[in-house]
């Protein structure tokens, strides 16, 4: 016997449950309270501006037939903006409403993102764990992130991901704009990592592995093939070389009150300044000294 699905209540304990309530609809909206799980017409929902630039159309078939079957597992998080309601999380969801024709959806009432960059993190999370997005997109959204002042540190901690995610995305990033017209005679789209190791060859390997691929119908697989047979092969060894890094420690210790006054790193590479810093704070506080906030 299968198993019965819990209520929403159930699934959203720590949110209001009006079981009752006929959501909005009827004369001028009201303006509900953070957290407040209500049903909202669908024709009364906008969209919020998305870091996915494509929804699949069998994605969205498929999850409109679901919620056609099942009902909606999961309520969409909206803000209040004057007599509608805006989309925050859940984009798919509403989308798929709207193909399906669903006429109410239930809905989370939470605030205004307080920036742009709250929102794209707060997206990008969703996105990561409901449906992967495409290497451009994650690319875009991460070099959008800097922009807007994080560090690469900051973007990773935001992200529950690694700092190297973060340096390989950026990397990628910058080397597809330098390399567009280069990139162009592919069929597919690379992924971040294979344009990452394509950062790393010489520009006359780079050249072959890019013209072998076209030859061979351009697709992301022939890509990888031959991006990797150059990389294992030669490594870092163009790149780096014709890189300088300069790495520049100051620390100020007091050594009668085992503390350590300051920690100075300055690195012509921020994500290398990061890990550095992090590194000799560490050695110290392992070491017994206190270290000044």
């Amino acid at each position: 016997m299968p198993k019965k699905r819990p209520s929403l209540a159930e699934i959203h304990g720590d949110v209001h449950f009006d079981g009752g309530a006929s959501g909005v609809g009827q004369g001028e909206p009201s303006v509900f309270p953070q957290g407040k799980l209500l049903q909202i017409p669908t024709e009364l929902l906008s969209l919020e501006k998305n870091i996915r630039d494509t929804f699949s159309d069998e994605s969205l078939d498929e999850l409109g037939d679901s919620m056609l079957s099942h009902g909606q597992i999961e309520p969409i998080v909206v803000y209040q903006d004057g007599r509608r309601y805006v989309v925050k999380v859940g984009h798919r969801r509403y989308k798929a409403a709207v193909l399906r024709d669903i006429k109410t959806l239930w809905c989370i009432v939470e605030s205004r993102f307080t920036d742009e960059a709250q929102q794209i993190i707060t997206q990008a999370i969703e996105n990561e764990q409901r449906l992967n997005l495409s290497s451009r997109e994650r690319e875009s959204y991460i070099a959008r992130l800097l922009e807007l002042g994080l560090s690469q540190v900051e973007i990773a901690k935001a992200l529950h991901k690694s700092a190297g995610w973060v340096s390989e995305a950026l990397t990628a990033s910058r080397f597809l704009q330098e390399n567009r017209g280069a990139l162009s005679g592919l069929s597919e789209e690379p992924s971040t990592r294979d344009v990452w190791k394509a950062s790393t060859l010489s520009k006359d390997d780079f050249q072959k592995a890019v013209s072998a691929a076209v030859e061979q119908g351009g697709t992301k697989d022939v890509f990888k093939k031959e991006v990797n047979r150059r990389f294992k092969t030669k490594g870092f060894t163009a790149a780096s070389t014709q890189k300088k890094l300069r790495i520049v420690v100051d620390v100020v210790l007091d050594e009668e009150s085992r503390a350590v006054s300051s920690v100075l790193v300055k690195c012509n590479d921020e994500m290398l300044q990061q890990f550095v810093e992090r590194d000799i704070k560490k050695f110290y506080s392992k070491s017994g000294y206190d270290l000044a906030k």
